[in-house]
């Protein structure tokens, strides 16, 4: 929803993105149509003209775009990224400490653990913060390279701390250095 006007939302679906400016007396589909599996959509911090959203799209190429007029169109941001042939699912998480950082959490193709990724830059382009260990794993300790990325899958940031991140599948795991460790 956006925190500026309550009749604009926006939803993620396994058909695209669908955005609404009348509290969904009417609906259309946005520039991320049917053929994109989007699994998370997020407002930047601060910002509600930029969104952002992960996912797949049926070009097996891209996992994250970012609209900067409230949704309407998007673009996909590739730099720093994995495409959407190595992932599973893929959440994002932002914070008001600081509206410019997006993480970003991807699973692979059997549900383990692909990494997570920072953009400092408001999600222009991506660095790797970490790819081991499967921390998403059933298993504790992790093992092996599947998960449960396809079902069980948390990102959280703090809102005071933008270091802070908590991520998991069963597990959870906690970084203080912005997913590094």
């Amino acid at each position: 929803m956006d925190p500026t006007n309550p009749l604009i939302m926006l939803a993620a679906t396994d058909g695209g993105v669908y955005r609404t400016t009348d509290g969904w007396e009417t609906q259309s589909l946005t520039t991320l149509g049917l053929s994109y599996n989007i699994n998370d959509i997020k407002f930047k911090p601060n910002d509600h003209m930029t969104l952002y959203a992960s996912g797949r799209n049926s070009l097996n190429t891209d996992i994250f775009w970012k609209s900067t007029n409230n949704g309407v169109t998007w673009t996909a941001i590739t730099s720093g990224l994995p495409n959407s042939t190595q992932t599973s699912r893929v959440i994002m998480g932002v914070s008001v400490a600081n509206s410019n950082y997006v993480y970003l959490l991807a699973g692979n193709t059997t549900g383990g653990y692909n990494g997570l990724y920072l953009s400092v830059n408001g999600g222009t382009s991506f660095t790797t913060r970490s790819n081991t260990p499967n921390i998403l794993s059933s298993d504790f300790p992790p093992i092996g390279s599947g998960g449960q990325a396809s079902h069980d899958f948390a990102n959280a940031i703090s809102p005071t701390d933008i270091n802070l991140v908590t991520v998991g599948g069963i597990s959870e795991f906690r970084s203080t250095d912005g997913g590094v460790n």
